[in-house]
Parts: structure tokens; C-alpha cells; sequence
């Protein structure tokens, strides 16, 4: 229904239902490597998250963290501490409904100790994080036509010059909007 920029968060999406998705996008240079969910950036957006969860919860559908670099994953048999720094290990484990203990519960704590929100908002909020990677800083507008605008249905059967088009006049307006 709506979009807006820079207002409670980079872009909050107003859905025709009613409901909001709140959006974060960060750019982060490859040569700091993956996400960890200790990362500054990463570690303020999901406070802010749970900030509003606590304030608008009902009426939130869904928080997304965009970024162009990639997140920290492990594997089953890496150490527990290891598996905690990653974000997508640590929003799984919420989503699972498994108990915090360990190194997540020592995550989840230390979330809990900066937001200053009960647990159980906190937990409501983090099981609606979403993680996207995005394109990459350079050459954005070839990877945004080539893989993201030519999976939507309505615009995979158009020529990349058409879809090109489209792209540029969005991005236009995102800017306009932003500015």
C-alpha cells in the first residue's frame, strides 16, 4: 500500500492488510568478512527491532536486515560458541523453539541487557528477523536486473533492456523519495 523512506526505519512497507514490514539495510565492505550477530550494525538493528515489536507488534509482519555481504554460517559439528556468533545459527535456533542455554542463551542476555524489553518480546521480535543478502556494492543495478527484478512472474517473459527501463525509473524514485 505504502512505502516509506527514513522515517522509523530505512523503508517500512505498508502492506494492503494493515501489517508493516520494517526494513534495515546496511552496506558492509568483503573485507570485514561475513555478519556475526556480536557485529555493531547487526547487534543495533535487532535492538531497534525489538524496540518495536514492544511498541507495535501486532501490526508487524515481518523485520528484514538487507545487506550486500553474506552471513556467518557453521556446521553441526563446530564449536557452540562459533555457532552462536551466527546470526543465521541464532535465528534458527529462536524459530525452533528450543531453549536458550549455553553460548545462545549468552546472546540472547546480552540483547536482553542492552534492549532493556522482557524476554518474551525480545523472542517475539527476533523469531520475526529476517536476513537478505542483496547485490553487491558494485555493479548493484546489473545484479538487481539479472537476478532479483527477472524472478518476479510478471516480469521474467520481458526483455533486460524493458526490465532495464523499469529498474532505472524505480531507482529514480526510491531516490527522489529518500532524498
Amino acid at each position: 500500500k505504502s512505502l516509506w523512506f527514513e522515517q522509523h526505519e530505512d523503508i517500512l512497507l505498508e502492506k494492503n492488510n494493515g501489517r508493516f514490514n520494517f526494513y534495515q539495510i546496511k552496506t558492509r565492505e568483503a573485507t570485514l568478512g561475513k555478519w556475526r550477530i556480536t557485529d555493531e550494525a547487526l547487534f543495533k538493528s535487532i535492538r531497534r527491532f525489538c524496540e518495536f515489536e514492544n511498541e507495535y507488534g501486532e501490526l508487524i509482519d515481518e523485520f528484514l536486515f538487507v545487506s550486500n555481504c553474506p552471513y556467518r554460517e557453521s556446521k553441526e559439528e563446530t564449536k557452540e560458541e562459533e555457532k552462536a556468533l551466527s546470526p543465521i545459527n541464532f535465528l534458527k535456533h529462536a524459530k525452533s523453539g528450543a531453549e536458550f542455554d549455553g553460548e545462545f542463551k549468552k546472546r540472547l542476555d546480552d540483547l536482553i541487557n542492552v534492549v532493556g524489553i522482557e524476554e518474551d518480546i525480545v523472542l517475539q521480535a527476533i523469531k520475526k528477523i529476517s536476513l537478505v543478502v542483496g547485490p553487491p556494492l558494485e555493479n548493484f543495478e546489473i545484479d538487481l536486473s539479472a537476478t532479483h527484478l527477472i524472478s518476479i512472474p510478471h516480469m521474467k517473459d520481458m526483455s533486460l533492456t524493458h526490465i532495464n527501463r523499469m529498474r532505472d525509473e524505480f531507482l529514480y524514485k526510491v531516490f527522489q523519495a529518500s532524498s
